[in-house]
């Protein structure tokens, strides 16, 4: 018999699914510790605990989960995911802030359709010095190299007119040229095996000169 007290529901043999194992822990072959199952309210331990006599006691035992350990648990994974818990806004750095603040104070609509913004120099005006030996030098290699492959200087000539022909690059008149700081991006060709006809024009905006690059925010 049972006191009332300690009873804290009463399942039935006629409700199945809420006695369904669904996972069970087994104690070695041969030992008389008692097995542990897993239904839909928790576990359980069920068998003999001892022998006197030849006689068995059995017993059955629920065992509760710390529901605040589960908590702390999923309150720990909800921080970890910084993507969900971290507004990327405020984690901008000050030179994200600068870029930004460069962008919007220039952006504006071209006639051909397109937007056009400022570069975000970390000073400015930008102190560039003509760097156009270091880009005549890597031209020169580029040269050699498209003069071995022809199949190779076919696509990186078409890739170039691809730039014009959208937009993407301009001839800069030479009055600009003279009257304003220069610097000159060097590019070179890139292919992928597993693209085969195809090639990437880099432009290599880390190249130094005089001990200085191309620095943005």
């Amino acid at each position: 018999m049972v006191e009332a007290d300690t009873m804290g529901l009463l399942i039935g043999q006629d409700t199945p699914e809420a006695l369904m194992p669904l996972e069970v822990r087994r104690a070695e072959p041969g030992s008389s510790a008692p097995y542990a199952t897993r239904t839909r309210f928790g576990w359980t331990l069920n068998g003999p605990l001892s022998r006197q006599q030849g006689k068995r006691r059995v017993t059955n035992s629920f065992v509760q989960s710390d529901v605040k350990l589960e908590r702390q648990i999923e309150r720990f994974w909800r921080l970890d995911t910084v993507a969900d818990a971290v507004d990327v806004e405020t984690q901008m750095s000050v030179n994200d802030r600068k870029a930004l603040s460069i962008w919007r104070d220039s952006i504006r609509h071209c006639d051909n359709g397109h937007y056009e913004v400022a570069i975000p120099f970390k000073r400015y005006p930008p102190d560039l010095v003509d760097n156009i030996e270091v880009a005549k030098l890597c031209l020169r290699a580029l040269k050699a190299r498209l003069t071995r492959d022809t199949d190779l200087r076919a696509m990186y000539n078409e890739s170039m007119q691809d730039l014009f022909e959208n937009d993407y690059a301009e001839k800069v008149p030479q009055e600009e040229i003279s009257s304003t700081p220069v610097w000159y991006l060097p590019h070179h060709a890139v292919v992928n095996p597993s693209k085969p006809g195809k090639v990437r024009v880099i432009f290599d905006c880390s190249a130094k000169h005089c001990g200085k690059l191309f620095e943005c925010c």
